[in-house]
């Protein structure tokens, strides 16, 4: 071999060989110091890889290496969130040994255990180096005035700063204070701004930022367009917030959002997945399945989804697709407050200020609002506490300190102000800006006035997004004395409901089955089960009043009893077991015990109850007469606008023979809508006034009540025509009145042409139209 390749084949040698020697020297040098062991740490915690992490991170540990302490913080946090000193510890441990970042890690650990002036200072330790993310912090610190005094401005410079030199989180920073308009002026040309040098700077979320704000209708930069092109760029990527938003973008069009929301869960998208699911709990537009839909939430919640653990939380409060459950709802609500979800802790006292909850707790529902006034939401619901409890001039005080912006509040105030008699203007603006309780409240007032108009505001109210709307219209079209009667349609709404689970839906369903059938049948029961079994109240109530009837079930007072007693704060089963010792039914007649029920179900909110008191005192059924008390009861109530309390106050009175109290009470019973008390207004003013007297009799006749169909049939049939009056006295006849059956075959004797009797009862029997 010449000597010039021999040489120069023996230098690669050399140097391929001091090459090998260098590389096993520095590959010694870090697994002696730890590196290639942290990397492999590192590494297997981002794959979720915990127990190989924790493996390598205990051995460095053991070394002493500093970095490793951070990595055992990490994982101490991941295993268990409750854990927060023992990471602490940890952070501590590796700053100490040399560390120094790991300020940062014990900073945030400070914050979430509340303990911000610590967490600011150990910040302060780096405030001098040049790390970026450091200054970040401080400045957001010193903006809101977390664990230091607050300084705006000094926050705003910092951030600009960042901002200035690159760093792109100070430009989203900048761009969501913009876009909230929150310690800067309200502006979404300078948001965009920020957000797409973010994105330039590398963000890539902050393109999503900018396409936020193109998707918002109210925004001077809308364009639905750019927002979709943004989001379906992102969603082909994988992006399930981008899927999400697309969603959104559909919510007025469900059907075309439901395989959005799909797409976000598949891409694993907490949100998307919690919506996808609670889609499947409701079975509307796709198939139903309450039981995965469950499981996954609860799974969303577990893993410290705050969302999902309010949702749970709701979910069980309303008991619609499930059966009610406070104890499960308080649970859920107390861990979304956990997880960071602040007006969790409004729903908790939510649950507390119920009347018929289990865990009824009044005092403690009220120290909760009071402690958080600092949530404008915290007065509205301070102010129906006070409102379900009679304190009006309370309520009206914590409606008013809402913030003007609030809907709800402004629907209280202008709920309040109809009771005092004046207009409908307030209602009928906040349902003209689409608040759909507003919708409701006006629906259900116009029901009877104005079937046709009612109709459409519940449909509106669908429109609205009102989930249980349709409903009403059902309500509506099952109506045998409606204009709008149409069964067939009805049946179909309850069924639609009843076949997705829905507690409410199979109940209705239930209860439309029995009225056409005049009956309980097998399918009318096994719906009224259904819906019992779904937590339905009524229906369970409904399935004991069988028992106790014997009705379709075998007759059997003690489990009527029984079942009665296990509603434990449902009124209206309270009111049943009264009416039970009362009346004697099956048992020894107990007017003590009656009473001990009616108050009872009176604490539980229903003052049906307490008039039911009253009853017996002033009649003196099975204890001391009492007519003075309740006197008291019924004007207590009456003054609260019960319009039975005010009848029976005026009958009181008409007994007394005091007629300026008799009348002043049977009118404003009559103007509260009682037929009762407009008969017997128009009795005692027929000598003084008849034409008002007539015209009150109408009304009542109108409305059905046989009384009055009587009297108002007999004037006109001596008045105004032989066949409207019969027709009328017919009417009264079918309601059941004994006294219609004399009448009529008076006024029969009194027709000479059988034609207008055999037309006076046919068109008796058909249905009034309202």
């Amino acid at each position: 071999m010449p000597l010039k390749k021999y040489h120069k084949k023996k230098r690669g040698i050399v140097r391929l060989l001091t090459i090998k020697f260098i590389g096993n020297v520095i590959l010694a040098s870090l697994v002696l110091s730890g590196c290639a062991d942290l990397t492999v740490a590192k590494k297997a915690y981002e794959q979720e890889n915990y127990e190989l992490a924790q493996e390598n991170y205990q051995e460095l540990a053991k070394r002493g290496f500093p970095e490793a302490y951070k990595g055992m913080g990490n994982l101490t946090l991941h295993n268990n969130l409750q854990e927060k000193q023992t990471s602490l510890d940890y952070y501590i441990k590796a700053y100490n040994s040399g560390y120094k970042n790991a300020a940062i890690d014990i900073s945030d650990e400070l914050v979430t255990m509340q303990r911000e002036k610590e967490a600011y200072l150990w910040l302060t330790k780096l405030q001098e180096s040049e790390n970026y993310l450091v200054k970040y912090k401080l400045a957001k610190m010193h903006i809101n005035g977390i664990g230091t005094d607050q300084n705006i401005d000094r926050g705003l410079k910092e951030l600009n700063e960042l901002a200035n030199n690159n760093y792109h989180p100070a430009h989203v920073y900048l761009g969501d204070t913009y876009h909230k308009g929150v310690y800067v002026s309200f502006s979404d040309e300078d948001a965009l701004m920020h957000y797409e040098k973010a994105y330039l700077l590398g963000n890539e979320y902050a393109k999503l930022k900018a396409a936020d704000i193109y998707a918002q209708n109210n925004s001077s930069l809308y364009n639905r367009i750019k927002a979709q092109k943004i989001y379906e760029e992102y969603a082909r990527l994988g992006n399930g917030y981008a899927s999400y938003k697309i969603a959104k973008l559909y919510s007025d069009t469900v059907e075309k959002a439901v395989p959005w929301y799909k797409k976000s869960a598949i891409q694993n998208y907490p949100q998307g997945i919690l919506m996808y699911a609670l889609l499947e709990l409701e079975g509307k537009y796709i198939i139903q399945d309450r039981e995965n839909a469950i499981k996954t939430i609860e799974l969303l919640s577990q893993n410290g989804f705050n969302n999902a653990s309010y949702e749970l939380g709701k979910i069980y409060f309303n008991g619609t697709y499930v059966n009610k459950n406070d104890a499960k709802a308080l649970k859920y609500f107390s861990l979304a407050k956990i997880q960071g979800y602040e007006m969790a802790t409004i729903a908790i006292a939510n649950v507390y200020a119920q009347y018929n909850a289990s865990i009824r707790d009044d005092i403690k529902a009220e120290n909760i609002y009071t402690e958080n006034l600092h949530f404008d939401e915290t007065r509205y619901f301070l102010g129906k506490f006070y409102e379900q409890r009679g304190f009006i001039n309370k309520a009206t005080k914590q409606y008013e300190m809402t913030e003007i912006s609030n809907l709800h509040a402004k629907f209280s105030i202008a709920k309040l102000e109809l009771k005092a008699k004046t207009s409908l203007d307030s209602i009928t603006k906040l349902a003209g800006l689409g608040y759909t309780p507003a919708t409701l409240y006006l629906a259900n007032i116009y029901k009877d006035l104005h079937p046709n108009l009612s109709l459409k505001l519940y449909e509106l109210a669908v429109k609205q997004g009102d989930k249980n709307a349709k409903l009403k219209i059902a309500d509506m079209l099952s109506d045998k004395e409606s204009s709008l009667y149409n069964p067939s349609e009805a049946q179909s709404i309850y069924l639609s409901y009843a076949n997705r689970h829905h507690t409410s839906g199979m109940q209705k369903l239930a209860n439309f089955l029995e009225q056409q059938q005049n009956t309980i049948t097998n399918i009318s029961y096994t719906w009224y089960a259904k819906a019992a079994e779904a937590g339905s109240l009524h229906s369970k109530l409904r399935i004991a009043d069988m028992k106790r009837d014997g009705e379709y079930l075998d007759y059997n007072i003690q489990s009527a009893i029984n079942d009665y007693k296990s509603l434990v704060n449902y009124p209206y089963a309270k009111v049943n077991l009264g009416d039970i010792y009362l009346e004697g039914y099956g048992v020894e007649f107990n007017a003590k015990l009656a009473i001990f029920y009616y108050e009872e179900a009176y604490s539980l909110g229903l003052d049906e109850a307490e008039l039911r008191i009253a009853d017996i005192l002033y009649n003196g059924y099975g204890v001391e007469i009492d007519p003075n008390k309740a006197k008291v009861i019924y004007e207590k109530h009456a003054l609260n606008n019960n319009k039975k309390a005010s009848y029976a106050l005026a009958s009181i009175y008409e007994k007394e023979k005091n007629r300026e109290k008799a009348l002043y009470w049977y009118e404003k019973s009559a103007q509260d809508g009682y037929v009762a008390a407009e008969y017997r207004w128009a009795l005692m003013i027929k000598e003084s006034n008849p034409k008002m007297s007539n015209i009150l009799l109408k009304s009542a006749s109108d409305k059905g009540y046989a009384k009055a169909q009587v009297l108002y049939g007999k004037y006109m049939f001596y008045s105004k025509g032989e066949e409207k009056g019969l027709q009328t006295v017919f009417k009264a006849v079918q309601n059941g009145d004994t006294e219609a059956i004399t009448t009529a075959l008076e006024l029969i004797s009194n027709i000479k042409d059988l034609d207008n009797v055999i037309s006076a009862y046919k068109k008796s029997t058909q249905p009034s139209k309202k």
